[in-house]
């Protein structure tokens, strides 16, 4: 028992050494406003704001929309290349998206990368429910 608690003990040390190192990243990219809802033709569409909240520009942004089902399982993913192709600091854009309807879907996770496939941090990301 001893055994385990110290184990247990040091393994949480070294993970509190591991978070002191590194800063938080500050988002690059916020979303303002985010809505999923399913139409009676059995799809899913996605409509929603963001804004570069960064102090460079993104360059070719890809967004990734995570689909979740029970128990925060990923059931699929839409990507969508935000226009304009660059976002200058502080410039906001609109998107709207639509799928096909995937099953168990409930809620929604938002991810993105920039033209190198370098993953960005997104305030506000969600999850955002399925209507």
């Amino acid at each position: 028992m001893r055994c385990v608690l110290a184990f247990a003990l040091a393994a949480l040390a070294v993970m509190a050494a591991g978070q002191q190192g590194k800063p938080g990243r500050q988002p690059q990219l916020e979303v303002i406003a985010f809505t999923a809802y399913r139409t009676p033709n059995r799809t899913v569409e996605f409509e929603g704001r963001v804004r570069n909240c960064g102090d460079k520009p993104l360059r070719k942004v890809t967004m990734r929309l995570r689909v979740l089902g029970p128990d925060n399982v990923i059931v699929t993913t839409q990507r969508g290349v935000l226009e304009p192709e660059v976002l200058e600091p502080d410039d906001e854009t609109e998107f709207h998206w639509q799928m096909r309807e995937p099953a168990r879907a409930i809620a929604v996770m938002v991810e993105a990368v920039d033209t190198r496939d370098v993953e960005l941090v997104v305030a506000k990301a969600g999850p955002y429910a399925i209507e």
